[in-house]
């Protein structure tokens, strides 16, 4: 075991965890973690997250757990949640509801002074779990702040302590948290619900994030204390806070985490590890919504926590991850996968969460060989009935064209169309040059005065006149000469003079700037998209 758990880095593909460090994390089926955790006690304390981590636990040892609707199960409803699991079913579950005012995480001078009857309400509730050989017993504690952290520490002790027959006393515990999210929420967003009046007066990145530091270190010193005292069997584990797909977010939790790894390197150890959440969330963007991990993520979290606190011996052997379900994944994130949790939130439930939507629903984790390439056996063997697709073709044509066997008619139709098209703009043009030219001349074209547009106009370089003075010069030589020269001409010189004229007329431009080839075949693709509707 690392005594950072540095190696957590990689990439997710086929919903399994590949590291950088070319390791693997062995995995643990339903019954193999029940195995593991019998006679055990595990206490989590935070957030959002961590109550996710709670139910995604709960769930996987006690599948049953999604059909049941129990109180607590949201966040913001308690402030600690207690569940005890026998042979894959929840035998108990006891809450002390958010809205208690002795356990309220105000500003914390008063959480201070109200924190001696949260406690003794905490104890009275946790007194209750049945003593039963070979249960499973979780435990959640809201822990928005560093010192509801160090409160639930102070709990389980006294809880313990005061366990006269021993019960709790002699099972092994294992200790969770992850702390941060809320300092954000308050001196960053300045949510007006943050319970901590006096953060949101702080700036973040000023007396915040200095205030974060200052209640991590604390409550960092009292847990490796409590996690070196031989209480803690099971060992403690820090998280670093989760990773966003929020951008401002993100940046600012990488920020706190670097308060909490630099903290760590020096106090980390076997009893005492360091989680790296934000990391595991990054390996895998697309299971993180609303900076909450969906239900593949979670069951990863836990994998790689039982590879410190269970014993190798109860791994699969298989080292292939399958997950079991129709929204285990972020990718499958859609309203319609959890009905159930759509009808609750929009009739009269708090507002819809999509991250609670992708942990609403039924998805187990189990191991298998991974498949072999080439290996298809089992893949092909029913054969595949496609007559319901066939039947659907035969519904009603709604196509510009139906007529199966004539289709090359349609085609045929647009290049006859597309020629006659071409000819008509021809002949089009040709037109558009000879109303020019009878334009500027005054009178219609014919043999018999072609003689004037050859002849040039007459000017001269030794006396130069001005625009007006040619125009006239022009004009009255042209009317004055134009039947004398045509009597000196034999038509064969007349024709001659007329094929070597050039004539000054603007060009009507090309019809066709990508050429007829090309336009036949964008007539032929549109057309048959058309055909295709």
């Amino acid at each position: 075991h690392s005594r950072l758990f540095q190696h957590l880095a990689g990439y997710v593909s086929q919903n399994n965890l590949v590291l950088d460090a070319g390791c693997r994390y062995n995995l643990y089926e339903k019954n193999d973690a029940a195995s593991c955790l019998k006679g055990n006690w595990i206490v989590i304390a935070g957030s959002s997250n961590t109550l996710l981590e709670f139910n995604n636990l709960i769930n996987f040892l006690a599948p049953k757990e999604f059909d049941i609707d129990r109180t607590g199960e949201l966040i913001g409803i308690s402030a600690l949640v207690d569940a005890i699991v026998e042979d894959g079913e929840v035998t108990h579950w006891e809450q002390i509801p958010n809205v208690e005012p002795a356990c309220r995480q105000l500003n914390m001078s008063d959480t201070r002074k109200l924190e001696p009857q949260c406690k003794d309400k905490m104890v009275q509730l946790l007194s209750k779990a049945p003593r039963r050989h070979g249960a499973i017993r979780v435990t959640f504690v809201t822990a928005f702040f560093w010192a509801r952290s160090d409160l639930a520490m102070d709990v389980i002790d006294e809880v313990i302590d005061a366990d006269g027959d021993g019960h709790w006393k002699n099972a092994k515990l294992g200790f969770i948290t992850q702390i941060g999210a809320w300092y954000y929420y308050c001196s960053k967003l300045k949510f007006s619900y943050c319970p901590r009046k006096e953060l949101i007066e702080q700036d973040m990145y000023g007396k915040g994030m200095q205030t974060f530091k200052e209640e991590m270190e604390v409550s960092l010193e009292r847990m490796q204390s409590w996690c070196h005292s031989g209480r803690v069997q099971l060992g403690c584990y820090l998280q670093t806070i989760s990773w966003s797909d929020g951008k401002g977010e993100r940046e600012t939790y990488a920020d706190m985490n670097v308060y909490i790894q630099k903290a760590m390197t020096s106090q980390a150890s076997f009893k005492f590890q360091l989680i790296d959440f934000y990391q595991m969330g990054g390996n895998m963007p697309e299971e993180v919504h609303g900076g909450h991990g969906s239900i593949l993520l979670n069951l990863w979290m836990w994998t790689v926590m039982f590879n410190s606190i269970c014993p190798a011996g109860l791994a699969s052997e298989k080292v292939n991850a399958v997950f079991d379900g129709v929204m285990c994944s972020g990718t499958q994130l859609r309203w319609a996968n959890c009905p159930k949790y759509h009808h609750f939130c929009t009739h009269g439930g708090p507002a819809c969460e999509k991250w609670e939507c992708m942990n609403s629903v039924q998805c187990t984790l189990r191991a298998s060989n991974p498949p072999e390439m080439g290996d298809t056996k089992g893949m092909c063997d029913a054969a595949l009935d496609i007559s319901g697709f066939a039947a659907a073709e035969k519904t009603t044509c709604h196509r510009l064209w139906c007529h199966e066997h004539v289709q090359w008619l349609l085609p045929a139709a647009v290049t006859v169309l597309a020629l006659l098209l071409k000819l008509f703009l021809s002949e089009s043009g040709k037109q558009d040059v000879s109303r020019e030219v009878q334009q500027a001349d005054g009178s219609p074209v014919s043999p018999a005065n072609t003689d004037q547009l050859t002849k040039p106009p007459v000017t001269s370089p030794s006396s130069p006149k001005n625009d007006v003075e040619m125009a006239g010069a022009d004009a009255e030589v042209t009317s004055n000469s134009r039947a004398p020269l045509l009597e000196l001409r034999t038509p064969k010189e007349v024709s001659k003079e007329v094929s070597e004229v050039q004539i000054d007329i603007p060009r009507a431009g090309h019809k066709y700037p990508l050429g007829l080839a090309r336009f036949m075949a964008s007539s032929h693709v549109v057309m048959g998209h058309l055909f295709a509707r």
